[in-house]
């Protein structure tokens, strides 16, 4: 259970980052 709750944390960081960096992009190409 440690495991996948790991696994789940690293995305769930992926997500923020990948979501975060989309944003900036979006407001650059303003």
């Amino acid at each position: 259970m440690e495991v996948v709750t790991g696994i789940v944390g690293v995305v769930a960081l992926l997500v923020l980052v990948y979501l975060g960096y989309v944003l900036l992009k979006g407001e650059d190409r303003r």
